[in-house]
């Protein structure tokens, strides 16, 4: 016996040559249509007759959700240019589907993953049987220019069978190269280096209300000094210099400045900024990663191009969206409060332990900091709050004077810089601090140098404009040093962010909570989370690390910011950990430009035999 598929295909087949009255044959049909079965037989002479079944398979009651390829009304777009993007979202299954939403992301890659970012959704209502409807929506392209790709995806229904059709992607969009630099923005304030010379670098701050650029360059001498000169804190080739002045369609020029004579974390003798430059410089960005500094220092025969990237890129997407809003003119002109909630993030619930302070760490405390009293010295902060990280350097001088015949070229034989890294939690960053020695001027020559850690930092904020820094250094001991800003252009940011989750509802579970397994009969889960002002329901996701990128594991249309989970059999053995959530407010029509995905929050599921306690 022999049966084929509706192709024509032999799919199965059973030689039951031993049974004169009866054959079977057992075969899974993994797609509707008509099969053929063809049993053989031996005939006596002269029997005639059909041996030809035909079988009809049909598919189950179910909806079937699909979404076409997205049209996007522009190929090629500019920096922040708005485009239309629309899709037709069917339901080609047998049964009417739940009310859901359709996605709408951006991509670099035409294979869609989690880290796409969402440029907004629309609610899509119940479809019965064959019914369509078209998804549309507008948005701009803040980003930095490349290729891109637009991705459409259906929530998928929770009764589908086939949740493999639910995304679409379009054709590459070109957000066009321009001849000129991206803007300057807040979003570039951050540490920069360059990879050939690791070990040196700069500190950039952006202050958009004065349109000022403040630089710190961390560097050494052209020469590694004499054997003889030493030096009781640092390296004694060390050397830095700062720059400022304005900037104008995405370019700045500024003065190099040098600065003298003084001594570590003492008034006196003060150091002295020498007001005549002693150099220039003109920096621009061809992206919210990558830069370049130009610069000619003439007293001692330098100049060139180096080119610089971030230390770390938590706040590149922060910086491309004020790319985006300067490219496309929707701000007239952009304050320190452009800092956007992409940096922030939507952190879990609760408030950091700190020293009690309802003050937490913030990108916007990426400045410049110093204390008045040793006015020529200070710290330039760098928060990181996806890695809960900051950076710091310190620019100061060794603990006495030089003797006044130490050699040098580039700077002051006085000069020290170091640097220190650690977590912060609340209020509070606990730093190592290292002395990196053994460079020569813009060079990847490292004499025997290394990263040395020569002792710790404490880092506390009381606001957003004042600070304590308690340092403990093996060659120096211990002290503390009063900071605040150089400029005040970033407060207003910074105390819109730095309130942290206070007054915010709770969110539960929180991340890397341990959920019950098997209560009863039942796995019974509650997620919580803040009310959103307005928003008329909200889309909720649950699914596991493994789950694929394009296809949630649960996902739900609730009227209120909770969600209930049931499940009638444990959760098991291999499937305890590598859960995520998340939730979108929603709003009539098309999403509101705040109604974007939360974090992932993330949790464990208890063993089943280990007595974990269910809920009340």
């Amino acid at each position: 016996m022999y049966l084929e598929n509706p192709q024509g295909q032999v799919i199965g087949e059973n030689d039951d040559y031993q049974s004169s009255t009866q054959s079977r044959h057992e075969q899974v049909l993994e797609s509707t249509g008509k099969y053929q079965v063809w049993p053989t037989v031996f005939l006596k002479v002269g029997q005639q007759g059909s041996y030809q079944l035909t079988l009809t398979c049909n598919a189950p009651s179910a909806p079937d959700l699909v979404v076409e390829t997205p049209q996007v009304s522009d190929s090629q777009v500019r920096p922040g240019q708005s485009v239309t993007v629309s899709t037709n979202a069917s339901n080609t299954g047998s049964d009417t589907s739940q009310a859901t939403s359709v996605e709408f992301v951006l991509s670099r890659s035409p294979t869609l993953s989690d880290s796409d970012r969402v440029l907004g959704s629309s609610d899509l209502s119940t479809l019965d049987k064959d019914q369509s409807s078209q998804e549309i929506l507008s948005v701009a392209l803040n980003v930095t220019p490349g290729t891109y790709y637009v991705g459409s995806c259906v929530n998928a229904d929770t009764s589908e069978l086939n949740t493999s059709n639910n995304c679409a992607v379009s054709g590459p969009v070109t957000v066009e190269q321009s001849n000129e630099p991206i803007p300057i923005t807040p979003g570039l304030n951050d540490a920069w280096y360059n990879d050939a010379t690791n070990g040196q670098g700069f500190f950039i701050n952006v202050f958009p209300d004065s349109n000022q650029m403040f630089l710190s360059w961390f560097t050494f001498d052209t020469q590694r000094p004499p054997a003889d000169v030493t030096a009781q804190l640092g390296d004694p080739g060390h050397r830095w210099l700062t720059a400022s002045g304005t900037f104008e369609r995405g370019v700045a020029t500024l003065d190099v400045f040098l600065t003298t004579g003084g001594v570590f974390d003492a008034a006196n003798p003060p150091a002295v900024t020498n007001p005549v430059p002693y150099g220039s410089m003109i920096v621009s960005f061809s992206d919210c990663i990558h830069g370049e500094v130009e610069f000619d220092l003439p007293d001692i025969g330098e100049s060139g191009t180096i080119p610089i990237e971030r230390l770390a890129k938590d706040n590149v997407a922060d910086c491309e969206d004020q790319v985006g809003a300067v490219s496309s003119q929707a701000v007239a002109a952009l304050s320190a409060v452009a800092h956007t909630e992409a940096a922030a993030g939507s952190r879990s619930k609760t408030q950091a332990e700190g020293t009690g302070s309802s003050f937490n760490y913030n990108p916007s405390l990426n400045d410049a900091w110093y204390n008045p009293a040793t006015d020529g010295q200070g710290f330039f902060f760098n928060v990181f709050p996806d890695l809960g990280h900051v950076f710091l350097s310190w620019f100061t001088f060794d603990v006495t004077r030089p003797p006044a015949n130490t050699p040098f070229n580039l700077g002051e034989p006085g000069h020290r810089w170091l640097t220190a890294q650690g977590p912060f939690v609340g209020d509070t960053a606990q730093l190592k601090v290292y002395n990196t020695s053994g460079g020569v001027f813009n060079s990847g020559r490292l004499d025997s140098g290394d990263n040395e850690e020569v002792g710790t930092i404490t880092a506390i904020f009381e606001d957003c404009n004042s600070g304590l820094v308690r340092y403990d250094i093996d060659s120096v001991g211990q002290g503390e040093v009063p900071i605040e800003r150089i400029v005040r252009d970033t407060i207003p940011a910074c105390e819109q962010k730095s309130k942290g989750d206070e007054s915010v509802q709770a969110v539960q579970p929180q991340n890397k909570e341990l959920m019950a397994n098997l209560c009863g009969e039942h796995v019974d889960w509650t997620f919580d989370w803040p009310d959103e002002d307005g928003a008329s329901s909200y889309i909720f996701q649950l699914r596991r690390e493994d789950t694929l990128a394009t296809t949630s594991w649960v996902s739900a249309v609730v009227k209120t910011s909770t969600y209930e989970y049931h499940k009638g059999k444990k959760i098991p053995a291999g499937h305890l950990t590598g859960w995520t959530w998340r939730y979108k407010p929603m709003f009539t029509g098309l999403s509101k430009k705040d109604g974007s995905w939360s974090e992932d929050f993330t949790f464990d599921v208890a063993a089943l035999e280990s007595g974990y306690p269910c809920p009340d």
